[in-house]
Parts: structure tokens; C-alpha cells; sequence
């Protein structure tokens, strides 16, 4: 064991409780090492006290830090990294203008998005941190290798698993087959001895399995077979969903009037209708699939008073909607997001489909996964696209994630205490 957690847990009297998993990273002589877990579970907090060990070795030296996009490195990767070097002998002076932290060693830490790979060539590194390593393309972790190679530097990933990506292949395989190059450590969530554990029940009791064991317990899945397994549970009697209608039609007040929209003319164009009750459940009770049929035609079917979420991809489609008197909105086309929200409303009893919703029920009975990807089969799939952009729209504000019970923000800033073992669950807020 050549590295050790002792020189970062005394730097400065500042002392840093680690638990097991985090731990880990500091008791391997792998150059590469990856801390793959649940969220929340502490991985981006780790990160600058790993760099802190490689600054020791190298206090002059040239070290990188990245983040999937410029926005997630502003609010969380650079945020961790300068509170947890804040009243050390390592604190030095950010430079957000140009991606720069300064030393007070004399050497750099250059922290950048890594949406462009590219841009990272030039320049040999001691070290580098990828944040959310998982959420980069293939290219990110070549070039960084590329620009460990000379010094022989270290690299750490740290991140949530979200597919059998490069990561799993390039990174978790080899050290799965004992290649001493590298090094995994991975751990639920509630490896965080703050993580609310009825947060972590609550997940696993709405979400889909696979996606909860990545999301949550920091393992990969093989996202294969149906996509939503249990929608034979969500379809309800014809006579319950009559009932319920009448009931919207008789209090329109209390619903909400909602549909989704896949846009075709050689494909068929599907637009699911229903409404939101005051429970919040969403009840599907009329389908429109039809091929080689014009908007206006299509228009004259729909009704008015309904707010429609549609493929965003449609642009034209969505003005001309718009021109001929319906409301309709971009919807968020992020198909694992909206995958997830899906499942989460039938798992919860919220999404109550109609049998007359007979293609909608055919097709997701037949709605896949690729073989080695998170991606359904892009086949037959149109009435389970509108089913997304629909609950996606009415959902848009309702992403999972670990939030604060107080209305105000903390202050990280002038917190003197170890975020991982604060008693402010504020401090466990998580927006990826």
C-alpha cells in the first residue's frame, strides 16, 4: 500500500471521516480507480481529498479535474473542490474564467467540462478526477489516458453506473478479472451513514429493479427484456374507467385535461388522451393511431381543452398544432428519464390505462430493450413515445432526488463540519 488517507485525514488539522467504500481508493496502488455507487453515497465529496494525496506527492505538479458538462462542473465538481480545500494549506485562488485553481504549492489544477474531449489534448498531467465518469463518451477517457501517459499518473472516476458502457467494459471488467491496473470500489447509497434510509426504501419500492440497483446501489444492470414488465397491472376494467371520466366530467375543476403526442403520416400519429385527477393519478382513456392523415384532420379529433405534450423533434408540427387552436408543448425526450417516470407512476398506482387503449397496450407488450444498451428497440414503439412525452410533461418538475425539508439553502461556504458526517441533511441535496 502506497497511498494513505493519513496525509489528507491531519492536512491542516482539518480532519475527514471516510467511510469503507470511500476508503478504499486511498489502500490500492492501481493507477486507475473508479468509485462507482449509489447517489448520495459520498463519491463526488471524495474526489478532492483524493487529489489532495496526489498533490502531496507532486506539489508542483499539473492535475486535471472534469465534469460531463460545464453546468454539473460549476454546481457540484469545482464546489466540493473548493469547500474542501477551504482552511488548508491547499487552498488557493479559483479562477472561473479560465477553468484555473492555483496552488499555493506552485502547481495547478485545470478543471474543465469534458462535452468536447478535444479540447483536453496538449499537456502531460500528474493526476485527474472525472466526476460522473459515467455520464462521458468513450473519447473523454482515451484522451485522458493520453495525457496521463508520460508522468504515469493516476485517475480517478467517480459516478453513478448508467450503462455497460466503456466504463463497465474498459474500467469495472478489468478489475473484476484481478488486472492490478485497476481498482473498483462500489457501494449503495446508504453507505453514507447520513443517507435517509426510508429514501432508500421508498426508491426501491417505486422504481424498476435494474434501474434501482444502478441508480441507488451502485451496481450495473443489463437493462433487456420488456421495458415496463408490469403494464398488465395498470390497465384497469373498462366500466372503473367509465366511472372516473363521469366523475372528471362532473367536477372538470378538479382535473386537469392532458394528452401525449408521437408525430407520423407513413408512421401512425398517436395521441393519448386523459386526464390528471386530484390524487394525481393519470387516467388514459382515449387513443388516436392513425397513418396518412393531415394535422388539420388530426386537430379536429383532439380536444381543445386538453394540454398536449409532443415529440420536441417536431417543431413545425407543434406551431401548426398550436396555429389551429390546441395547446400543445415541447416534451423532454429523455428516453431513460421518461422510461423512469413511466414506472414510477404504474408502480405507484398513479397511471391507470384504459382497455380502449388498444395499441397502446399492444405495443407495450412487445416494447424492448436492445441487447448490451439501456435503449428500447426503436420499432412499433410509437404509442409508448407519446406515453413518455405525456408523463414526462405533466412530471417535468417531479425528478427524484435527496432534497432539504427547510426552506432555506445551506451554507456551505462557512460550514466548518465534514458534509459527509454532517447532521444537516441539506448538505446531501444531489442534483445530477
Amino acid at each position: 500500500m502506497t497511498d494513505t488517507a493519513l496525509d489528507i485525514e491531519q492536512l491542516n488539522r482539518k480532519r475527514v471521516a471516510l467511510h469503507p467504500g470511500q476508503t478504499a481508493i486511498f489502500q490500492t496502488d492501481a493507477r486507475f480507480r473508479a468509485l462507482i455507487a449509489g447517489t448520495g453515497g459520498g463519491k463526488t465529496w471524495t474526489g478532492p481529498w483524493w487529489l489532495a494525496n496526489e498533490i502531496a506527492k507532486n506539489p508542483q505538479g499539473l492535475f486535471g479535474v472534469g465534469a460531463p458538462t460545464h453546468k454539473m462542473l460549476e454546481r457540484q465538481t469545482v464546489r466540493e473542490l473548493v469547500n474542501a480545500f477551504k482552511g488548508t494549506s491547499l487552498e488557493g485562488e479559483y479562477k472561473a474564467t479560465r477553468g484555473e485553481y492555483l496552488l499555493p504549492t506552485g502547481g495547478m489544477i485545470y478543471l474543465c467540462s469534458m462535452q468536447d474531449p478535444n479540447l483536453v489534448e496538449g499537456g502531460q498531467y500528474n493526476a485527474w478526477w472525472l466526476d460522473e465518469a459515467g455520464q462521458m463518451a468513450v473519447w473523454a477517457w482515451v484522451v485522458i489516458q493520453a495525457r496521463l501517459g508520460f508522468h504515469e499518473g493516476n485517475l480517478l472516476l467517480t459516478t453513478t453506473p448508467y450503462n455497460l458502457g466503456w466504463l463497465y467494459r474498459d474500467i469495472y471488467k478489468p478489475a473484476q478479472d484481478g488486472d492490478t491496473d485497476y481498482f473498483v470500489s462500489q457501494f449503495p447509497s446508504t453507505w453514507n451513514p447520513q443517507y435517509p434510509h426510508r429514501e432508500f426504501e421508498r426508491a426501491k419500492r417505486t422504481m424498476d429493479e435494474r434501474t434501482f440497483a444502478m441508480r441507488y446501489c451502485g451496481e450495473f444492470r443489463k437493462m433487456s427484456g420488456l421495458v415496463w414488465p408490469g403494464l398488465a397491472d395498470w390497465v384497469c376494467p373498462q366500466d372503473e374507467t367509465d366511472a372516473a371520466l363521469q366523475a372528471a366530467q362532473d367536477a372538470p375543476q378538479s382535473v386537469q385535461w392532458v394528452g401525449g403526442i408521437d408525430w407520423g403520416y407513413n408512421n401512425p400519429f398517436v395521441a393519448l388522451s386523459g386526464f390528471l385527477d386530484s390524487d394525481d393519478v393519470l387516467w388514459l382513456t382515449t387513443e388516436r393511431y392513425v397513418a396518412e392523415t393531415l394535422l388539420k384532420d388530426h386537430a379536429s379529433s383532439l380536444d381543445q381543452q386538453s394540454i398536449y405534450y409532443a415529440d420536441p423533434s417536431g417543431k413545425q408540427q407543434i406551431e401548426e398544432m398550436i396555429a389551429l387552436g390546441l395547446t400543445v408543448y415541447k416534451a423532454d425526450n429523455d428516453v431513460t428519464m421518461g422510461i423512469e417516470r413511466v414506472t414510477n407512476r404504474g408502480k405507484t398506482g398513479r397511471l391507470k390505462i384504459s382497455p380502449a387503449c388498444r395499441n397502446l397496450i399492444n405495443e407495450a407488450e412487445s416494447y424492448r430493450y436492445k441487447e448490451e444498451t439501456d435503449k428500447p428497440i426503436k420499432s412499433d414503439d410509437h404509442a409508448p413515445d407519446a406515453l413518455r412525452y405525456l408523463i414526462s410533461g405533466i412530471d417535468q418538475f417531479a425528478t427524484p432526488e435527496i432534497v432539504s425539508v427547510n426552506d432555506t439553502e445551506p451554507n456551505y461556504a462557512e460550514s466548518e463540519q465534514d458534509a459527509l458526517f454532517s447532521d444537516d441533511s441539506r448538505i446531501w441535496q444531489e442534483c445530477v
